[in-house]
C-alpha cells in the first residue's frame, strides 16, 4: 500500500518576492500546558511525555524568529518557576523533569542558561523537603554539572561546599539528606572539581552515615562509594592516608556503646572500602573479619543483614585465607539465615554471591543448598522467591558441570514457578555454564513459551480456536505476570533466547504473528521483533539447503516459503501499524540483517517498502531509504524509478515547503539517500547541488536547514568526486560564511566536517588559503578554542587535507585582509533580471471590425474607459468596471477582442486603487474570466502577476471576513474553471500559497482564512494530482490540531471530495494513521454526525484500495472503523430511507425522494451497499410487486431546513428512473453553503 507522509510537511511557494507574511508567531499555550501536564505526575510520566517536550522545542526554535522564541522560551520559563514554587510535588517534579530535559537543548547562549538552571536548582534544596523532589533534583543537578563542563565550576563549587556546611551545621533530616545526594552527583559529575573537597569530605561523611534516618545512610554510603572511584582514579600521595583515615572512623563507629545506626553505617561503610580501596584492606583483613563475627548473632535485624550483605565481600577479597579460618561459621549463619522466612531473599543473594567468589569450594554444600532452593522456589503458600531462582543461576554459573544432578533435580520447580525475568536470566545461566542442559531446558522453556502465546504444548498441535490475550495457568505454572506482559516476556524470550537446533518459523506463523494485530502496542513491537529475530536466526539454514541433498533441499523450500510468509506480514506491519514504535523496530531490524534483502526485493515486498518511504517518522523514512538503497543492487529495474521518484519529492519539499522542519528533514534525507545509492546520484548532481545551494543562500533558512544542507553538501562532493570541481566558486563562500558563525556552534562544527569533505573529494588544496585568505587563521582559532574535542580533530583533519601554506604568502594574504578577522568576499554573479522589452503595449485603436449589433456596446466601453483612465473620476470607477462586466456579461465571447483594450486599465486601476475598490475590480476580474474562460490565456502573466501582489491581503489577525468571499480566491478559482488542465502549469505558484495561510492559521491560532482556502482546493480538484505530497500534511495537520470541529470536519470533507479525483495512493499510510489517532482522540459515544466525516473518509480510501499490492491497509481501515462500532453503516448517521431518481443537471446533483414525500438534491452523496426494502419503506403507497428487486442505499450530508411537501406527487412513478433506494444522512450543520442539499419541487 501506499506511503505515509512526513510528520509535519507543509509546503511552501518557490522564492517568490511576495509571500504571505503573518505576524511575530503567537504560539498557543495549550500544546505546551499539555505537554507540561504529562511531565507533572508522582512516580515515572506518561510515557513519551519527555520526548513530546524536547521536540517541541525543537519545533518551536525552527519556526519561531529569534525575538519570537525568546519570548517563548520567557513564558517557558515562567511556567517552570511557578511550577517549582507550587505546593503540589506532583508539578515540582514536571518542573524538575523539564529543566533535565532543557539542560540538552541547543537554545542561544548556554551560559545564561546554566545560570538560570543553577538558580533553580539552590531554590529547590533550600525550600523543599519531600525526598522524591530531592532525589529529582540532584540528579538534574548532576546532568547540569556534566553537561555545563567548565561554565558549571562555580556552580559545583558552591554546591559542593553548602552541601558540607549542612553535613557539619545542626541535625535538620531534609538537608542531610539534600547534601547528600549533591555530594554524589558532584563527585560522579564533576570529579575535577569534587576531588579538591575530599579531604573535607571524608570527615564530612561520617555524620549522614551515623544518622539515625536509614534512608539518609543508604543515600551517604552512595556518595561515599562515588568518592573512593574519585580518589582511585586519581594517584595522590593523600589517597593512603585517606583510606587510613576512612577506617579508623569506621571502628570509631562500632565502638562497645555504639547505637545501631552508627554500627550500620560503620559497617555499610567497610562494605564500600573493601570493594574500593584494593590492596589497602589487605593487612587489616583480620580486624575486618573479627567486626563481622563479633555482629553475627546481633539483635538487630538491619545489623543482622549488613553482615550478611558483608560475607560474600570478605569472601572475595582474600579467597583462600576464607576457606581457610571462616568458611564453615559463615556458611552456618547464611544457611541458618535461610530458615528464617523474613532473612531468607537477603541469604540467596549473599549465598549466590558466595558461590561466585568460591567457585567449587561449596560442593559439599549443594545437597542441603538444593533443599532449601527447591522449596523457597515452590513454597506451599508464599510466593516463589526469585532470589532463589537467581541463586541457581549463581551457582551454576560458579560450579559449572560439576552441579548439572543437583541442577536438573530443580527444574521441574523452576518451572512450575511460572515464566518470569529471572527465570529466563537463570536458564541463560545455566545453558552457558552446563551444556548437556540445553536440550532439556530449550524443550521445557518452549513449551512454557507456547502455553503462554497459544495455550497449547509446543510438540503439541496448536489450539485452532483460543484466542490471543486470554492467559490461563496450566498445570502448575503460575506466573506473578499476567495479560499483556506475560506475552511479551514469552516474545521476548523467544526472540533473544538460543534456541539452536529448533526450526521456529512455523511456531512464529502459528503462535506469534497473531500477536502483530494485538491492541497493546508494545505487545505487537515485541512480536515484530521476535518475528525478525527468529527470521534472522533460519537464513543460515536456508543458505546450506543449497548446498544439501534433495530431502534438505525440500526442507529448505519450505523454510523459504515460511520465511516469504513471515516477511509479508512483518511488511503489512512495518506500514500500516498506528504506533510509530513498531514501524521502527521492524526497519531498524530490517536494516541491521542484509539476510533480508533477498526477499525484500520481491516486487510485491517492493510497494511495502516504497510506501514506508513517506513514513510520518523521519528515523523510519532514513531507515527506509538506506535498506531501499540496498535493495537497488538486488533489483535495479524496479527500485531505481521509484527511488528516482522520490528524490524529485525530496526536491519539490526543499524547495517549495513551507514547513522548516520539513525542509531540514528533506535536506538530510537526501544526503541519506546519497550515501545509500550513488549510482542514482550520479547523473543528477547538477540538480541536488542547485536545490541545496539555494537553500544556503535563503536569507530565511534556519540554523536547523543549514546544517542538514551542509551535511548533505558534504555527502553529494563524496559522491560526486572531482565533477564537484565546477562547483567550488559557489560552494566555498556559503562554507567559510557558516564556519564565521560563531553564534552557532553547530552549524560551524558541521561546516568544518563539510569543508574536509569538499576539500577530500574534488582535490581544492592549498588554493583556498589564497582565495580565502581568512581561512587559515579561522581554522587556527576554532583548533584553539573552547570546542569539543570531536570538532578540534576534525579541523586537524581539515588542515591536513588541505596542505601546507608558504609562511611568507601566508603574512602577505594576512596583510591584504581589510580587517582584523577578514570578510568573506563572494564571487561577483550574473545578475538573474532580466530586461523585458515592452511590446506588448495596449492596442491604440478599438476593434475595426465590430458588427452593427457591437456598434453601441464599444461605444459605451471606449467612454467607460476614458472614465477609469481619469483619476479625478475615481468616485465613478466603482460603478465604471460594474458597467462593464455588465457589457462583457451580456455580450458573452463578444467581448474578447476589447481584452487588450481593458483588461491593462483594470490591472493598473486595481494596483492604485483604495482597498474597497481593489476587492470589488478583482471580483469583477474572477466574473470576466468565467465569461471569456480559455480567451484569458494571452493575459495569464499579468493576472498571476496580480495574483501574487493581492496575496498579500492575507495578514493576521484577520479582518471581517467579506459576505461574498475573498476575491483573489474568486478569480483563482475562476481561472481554474476556466483553464481546467492548463491550471495544472500555475499550481506550483498558487499552491504553496494556499498551504502556507492553513500552516500560518495553525501557528496563529487564527483560521479565518481556512474555510474559503479549503474551497478553493475543492475548485482545484483533479488538477492537484501531481501535488498532492505537498497538500496533504497540511490538510491532515488541520484535523489534528486543537480547534473547532467545523474547521476539522470541513478539512475532512474537503479530502472526501478531492480523494475520488486524485491518486493518493502514495500517502494513504499518513492518511489512516492520523485518521485513527483523530478517531481515537474522540470520545466513542459522542455523536455520529461529529465521527461520520472521519469515517466516510475511511470508507472512500478503502473504495481506492482495490490494488492487491496495497491490501495492507484493508485490515488497518476495517479495524478502525468495526473499533469504532461504525460497520454498519459505514459511520452513516441516523439514516432517512430514501428512493434515488436520477441526477438532476439543473442543479447539478443527485435526486432523491424521502418517506415524508418530499424530494432533495445532495452533491455529496456515498454508495453504500446495504439495501432498504422498499416495501417497508412506502407500505401503502406501492405494493411489494412493484418494488425493484434491487434496491441501493446512498449517503446525503443534509441540511436543518424546513422542506416545501410536494403536492401532486406519486411515489410510485419516480420509482421508474432508477428504482434505486437511497439513505440520507442528517446533519446539524452544513460546511458550506454550496454543498448543502437543496429541497425541489418536481
Amino acid at each position: 500500500m501506499a506511503t505515509a507522509s512526513q510528520s509535519h510537511p507543509h509546503l511552501h511557494s518557490h522564492s517568490h518576492p511576495h509571500r504571505y507574511i503573518g505576524p511575530p508567531s503567537v504560539v498557543p499555550g495549550d500544546a505546551l500546558n499539555r505537554i507540561l501536564a504529562d511531565l507533572c505526575t508522582r512516580g515515572n510520566p506518561k510515557e513519551g511525555a519527555s520526548l513530546a517536550f524536547k521536540k517541541h522545542l525543537e519545533e518551536e526554535a525552527r519556526d519561531l524568529s529569534g525575538e519570537a522564541f525568546s519570548r517563548f522560551m520567557d513564558q517557558l520559563y515562567d511556567k517552570i518557576s511557578s511550577l517549582l514554587e507550587s505546593s503540589d510535588v506532583a508539578e515540582n517534579l514536571g518542573a524538575l523533569r523539564a529543566i533535565d530535559e532543557l539542560i540538552d537543548v541547543a537554545l542561544g547562549e548556554n551560559g545564561s542558561k546554566v545560570s538560570r538552571f543553577s538558580s533553580y536548582m539552590r531554590t529547590v534544596f533550600e525550600a523543599k523537603r519531600d525526598p522524591e523532589i530531592l532525589v529529582h533534583a540532584s540528579r538534574v543537578l548532576g546532568h547540569l554539572a556534566r553537561a555545563g563542563g567548565a561554565m558549571t565550576a562555580d556552580e559545583v563549587e558552591r554546591q559542593v561546599k553548602i552541601a558540607l556546611d549542612w553535613l557539619e551545621g545542626p541535625r535538620v533530616e531534609y538537608r542531610r539528606f539534600a547534601a547528600v545526594l549533591i555530594l554524589k552527583e558532584m563527585a560522579e559529575n564533576a570529579s575535577t572539581v569534587f576531588n579538591v573537597h575530599v579531604p573535607e569530605f571524608v570527615d564530612a561523611i561520617w555524620v549522614p552515615l551515623r544518622d539515625p534516618a536509614l534512608p539518609v545512610r543508604e543515600r551517604a554510603v552512595e556518595a561515599l562509594r562515588a568518592c573512593l572511584n574519585v580518589i582511585e582514579k586519581r594517584e595522590t600521595r593523600w589517597r593512603v592516608q585517606w583510606y587510613y583515615r576512612m577506617f579508623e572512623a569506621t571502628q570509631d563507629g562500632l565502638g562497645k556503646n555504639a547505637p545501631v545506626h552508627s554500627i550500620h553505617g560503620s559497617l555499610l561503610a567497610v562494605g564500600e572500602l573493601l570493594r574500593n580501596t584494593g590492596e589497602f584492606m589487605m593487612s587489616r583483613y583480620r580486624e575486618v573479619a573479627e567486626i563481622v563475627l563479633r555482629y553475627l548473632e546481633h539483635r538487630d535485624r538491619l545489623v543482622r543483614l549488613s553482615i550478611t550483605s558483608l560475607l560474600p565481600r570478605i569472601a572475595h577479597f582474600l579467597r583462600d585465607r576464607f576457606v581457610t579460618n571462616y568458611l564453615t561459621i559463615c556458611m552456618n549463619h547464611i544457611l541458618s539465615v535461610l530458615k528464617v522466612p523474613q532473612d531468607r531473599d537477603s541469604g540467596f543473594i549473599a549465598l549466590g554471591e558466595m558461590a561466585l567468589a568460591l567457585d567449587g569450594e561449596l560442593s559439599h554444600y549443594l545437597p542441603t543448598i538444593c533443599t532449601h532452593l527447591r522449596e523457597a522456589i515452590a513454597p506451599r503458600r508464599n510466593k516463589p522467591s526469585l532470589e532463589a531462582l537467581a541463586c541457581v543461576g549463581n551457582i551454576a554459573k560458579a560450579m559449572g558441570p560439576t552441579t548439572e544432578p543437583h541442577i536438573r533435580g530443580l527444574l521441574d520447580v523452576m518451572f512450575s514457578s511460572g515464566l518470569s525475568t529471572v527465570l529466563v536470566e537463570t536458564l541463560e545461566q545455566i545453558s552457558m555454564s552446563i551444556p548437556s542442559l540445553m536440550p532439556t531446558i530449550q524443550d521445557r522453556l518452549l513449551d512454557s513459551i507456547s502455553m503462554v502465546l497459544s495455550k497449547s504444548p509446543y510438540l503439541g498441535r496448536p489450539a485452532q480456536s483460543i484466542g490471543k490475550g486470554t492467559i490461563i495457568n496450566i498445570g502448575q505454572q503460575v506466573s506473578e505476570l499476567s495479560g499483556s506482559s506475560l506475552i511479551q516476556l514469552a516474545l521476548q524470550t523467544l526472540a533473544r533466547f538460543n534456541f539452536k537446533g529448533h526450526d521456529l518459523l512455523e511456531f512464529a506463523r502459528e503462535s506469534v504473528v497473531v500477536y502483530l494485530d494485538d491492541e497493546d502496542r508494545s505487545t505487537r513491537k515485541d512480536a515484530a521483533l521476535c518475528c525478525c529475530k527468529l527470521i534472522a536466526t533460519s537464513f543460515t539454514g536456508i543458505a546450506s539447503a543449497h548446498f544439501g541433498s534433495n530431502r534438505l533441499s525440500r526442507s529448505g523450500g519450505k523454510r523459504r516459503r515460511l520465511v516469504e510468509e513471515l516477511v509479508e506480514k512483518l511488511l503489512i506491519s512495518a506500514v500500516a501499524d498506528a504506533d510509530v514504535t513498531v514501524r521502527h523496530s521492524i526497519f531498524t531490524s530490517v536494516h541491521g540483517d542484509r539476510g533480508f534483502d533477498e526477499y525484500l526485493a520481491q516486487a510485491d515486498n517492493l510497494s511495502a517498502v516504497f510506501a514506508a518511504l513517506n513514513d510520518e517518522d523521519f528515523d523510519v523514512r532514513e531507515y527506509t531509504i538506506s535498506v531501499a538503497g540496498r535493495l537497488s543492487e538486488k533489483n535495479p529495474a524496479y527500485v531505481l524509478p521509484a527511488l528516482r521518484r522520490y528524490l524529485i519529492q525530496l526536491l519539490t519539499y526543499l524547495g517549495q515547503s513551507a514547513d522548516s522542519k520539513c525542509k531540514e528533514e528533506s535536506a538530510k534525507l537526501i544526503g541519506c539517500l546519497i550515501r545509500n545509492c550513488e549510482r542514482l546520484i550520479l547523473p543528477y548532481i547538477a540538480p541536488i547541488h542547485k536545490a541545496l545551494v539555494a537553500r544556503l543562500l535563503d536569507v530565511s533558512a534556519n540554523i536547523g536547514i543549514i546544517s542538514g544542507v551542509l551535511v548533505t553538501v558534504g555527502d553529494l562532493a563524496r559522491v560526486g568526486g572531482f565533477a564537484m570541481r565546477q562547483y567550488i566558486p559557489e560552494l566555498m563562500p556559503l562554507i567559510v560564511e557558516a564556519l564565521l558563525d560563531g553564534a552557532a556552534v553547530s552549524k560551524r562544527e558541521i561546516a568544518v566536517a563539510t569543508l574536509g569533505q569538499v576539500v577530500q573529494s574534488t582535490g581544492y588544496v592549498i588554493t583556498p588559503y589564497n582565495e580565502y585568505p581568512q581561512l587559515l587563521g579561522l581554522l587556527l582559532k576554532l583548533l584553539n578554542g573552547e570546542l569539543v574535542w570531536s570538532t578540534r580533530r576534525e579541523v586537524l583533519k581539515v588542515l591536513g587535507i588541505m596542505g601546507a601554506l608558504d609562511p611568507h604568502l601566508h603574512k602577505r594574504n594576512q596583510k591584504a585582509l581589510p580587517g582584523p578577522h577578514g570578510e568573506v568576499t563572494r564571487p561577483a554573479s550574473d545578475s538573474n533580471q532580466q530586461i523585458q522589452s515592452i511590446d506588448e503595449s495596449p492596442m491604440d485603436l478599438w476593434p475595426s471590425f465590430a458588427s452593427s449589433d457591437d456598434h453601441y456596446s464599444t461605444v459605451a466601453i471606449n467612454s467607460l474607459m476614458r472614465i477609469l483612465r481619469d483619476p479625478s473620476l475615481a468616485s465613478y470607477h466603482l460603478k465604471v468596471v460594474g458597467s462593464l462586466m455588465f457589457i462583457f456579461k451580456s455580450m458573452g465571447l463578444g467581448c474578447v477582442p476589447y481584452l487588450p483594450k481593458v483588461l491593462p486599465d483594470l490591472f493598473h486601476t486595481v494596483r492604485t486603487c483604495e482597498d474597497s475598490l481593489k476587492d470589488f475590480i478583482t471580483w469583477k476580474l474572477g466574473t470576466l474570466v468565467s465569461i471569456v474562460r480559455q480567451h484569458i490565456r494571452k493575459y495569464l502573466q499579468d493576472l498571476f502577476s496580480l495574483v501574487s501582489e493581492l496575496w498579500l491581503a492575507f495578514s493576521l489577525p484577520a479582518p471581517t471576513r467579506p459576505s461574498l468571499g475573498y476575491p483573489v480566491l474568486h478569480l483563482v478559482e475562476q481561472l481554474c474553471l476556466a483553464l481546467n488542465d492548463e491550471f495544472r502549469t500555475y499550481l506550483p505558484v498558487i499552491l504553496p500559497r494556499c498551504i502556507q495561510i492553513i500552516s500560518d492559521a495553525e501557528r496563529c491560532n487564527d483560521y479565518t482564512y481556512v474555510l474559503d482556502i479549503l474551497h478553493t482546493l475543492e475548485t482545484f480538484g483533479g488538477t492537484l494530482d501531481e501535488h498532492m505530497h505537498l497538500l496533504l500534511p497540511a490538510l491532515i495537520r488541520l484535523f489534528k490540531v486543537d480547534t473547532s470541529v467545523n474547521i476539522r470536519r470541513a478539512a475532512i470533507k474537503t479530502l472526501i471530495r478531492l480523494i475520488p479525483r486524485v491518486q493518493v495512493t502514495g500517502h494513504i499510510s499518513a492518511l489512516v494513521h492520523h485518521l485513527k489517532l483523530v478517531l481515537d482522540g474522540i470520545v466513542l459515544h459522542s455523536p455520529l454526525r461529529v465521527r461520520f466525516p472521519h469515517v466516510k473518509l475511511l470508507h472512500l480510501i478503502s473504495v481506492k484500495l482495490d490494488d492487491k499490492n496495497i491490501k495492507q491497509w484493508k485490515q488497518q481501515i476495517d479495524g478502525v472503523i468495526c473499533g469504532h462500532k461504525l460497520q454498519k453503516f459505514v459511520a452513516a448517521f441516523r439514516l432517512q430511507e430514501c428512493i434515488f431518481l436520477d441526477y438532476s443537471t439543473t442543479h447539478k446533483g443527485n435526486k432523491c425522494l424521502t418517506s415524508d414525500g418530499h424530494i432533495y438534491i445532495s452533491k455529496d452523496v456515498l454508495f453504500h451497499e446495504s439495501r432498504f426494502p422498499y416495501s417497508e419503506l412506502f407500505p401503502n403507497s406501492v405494493s411489494p410487486q412493484s418494488s425493484p428487486p434491487t434496491s441501493s442505499t446512498w449517503f446525503m450530508p443534509a441540511i436543518s431546513s424546513s422542506p416545501l411537501p410536494l403536492h401532486h406527487i406519486s411515489p410510485a412513478p419516480s420509482l421508474n428512473a432508477t428504482g434505486q433506494t437511497a439513505a440520507i444522512v442528517s446533519s446539524s450543520s452544513p460546511i458550506r453553503v454550496r454543498y448543502e442539499r437543496e429541497e425541489i419541487e418536481s
